[in-house]
């Protein structure tokens, strides 16, 4: 196995790649529908911003599944654990409705 498909946060293998940008316009579209405030909406599209340009600071050869030109090299585990942690600070309620759209039984057959 090369390391490139290795998620760099927790070192497991990435199988459903997603590049940072492609999930965080996901988790933007889904905020869309939540009751957040300007100023909380602005702040988690400021911090996912940040993932992005943290998670890109390391190179990959896998392509993304959605967009094909994006380098991956976060699991989808690990990008919705860090959107988790975002989310914390701004809502709880907001936090669960993510949990439960984020981590359904497809979510957890491709873990598991």
């Amino acid at each position: 196995m090369r390391v490139q498909s290795l998620c760099t946060s927790c070192a497991q293998t990435i199988s459903n790649p997603l590049c940072p940008r492609c999930f965080a316009h996901h988790v933007e579209l889904w905020l869309r529908d939540k009751n957040l405030t300007n100023k909380q909406a602005a702040e988690v599209k400021r911090k996912l911003n940040k993932m992005i340009i943290e998670s890109e600071e390391t190179t990959s050869e896998i392509p993304c599944l959605i967009c094909d030109r994006e380098q991956v090299n976060l699991c989808t585990y690990c990008f919705t654990h860090n959107a988790e942690l975002i989310l914390s600070k701004i809502s709880e309620e907001v936090l669960e409705e993510f949990e439960d759209d984020f981590h359904g039984e497809l979510w957890k057959m491709a873990v598991y």
